[in-house]
């Protein structure tokens, strides 16, 4: 949610290109952060909604506020 909140303000454009891709900041998360995504993820492709824990991990492990963890999730939906 996050690249995506950041590219919709950023490029403006609902056409997705791949050197506006390559602009968009990654997160780093420690390796504790990691393992925990990693689960996630495979629980999300196992068939879970695990949307919203991966995003809340993502988010966390960026240093956003819960408010601005609001405007992200508002600006995306």
């Amino acid at each position: 949610s996050v690249s995506q909140f950041v590219y919709l303000k950023k490029f403006h454009a609902l056409k997705v290109l791949r050197g506006d891709l390559e602009c968009l900041p990654l997160p780093l998360l420690g390796s504790k952060r990691m393992t925990s995504l990693e689960r996630l993820v495979n629980r999300a492709m196992a068939g879970e909604d695990a949307g919203p824990k991966i995003d809340d991990l993502i988010m966390t492990g960026m240093g956003l506020t819960e408010k601005e963890k609001q405007i992200v999730l508002a600006g995306v939906r």
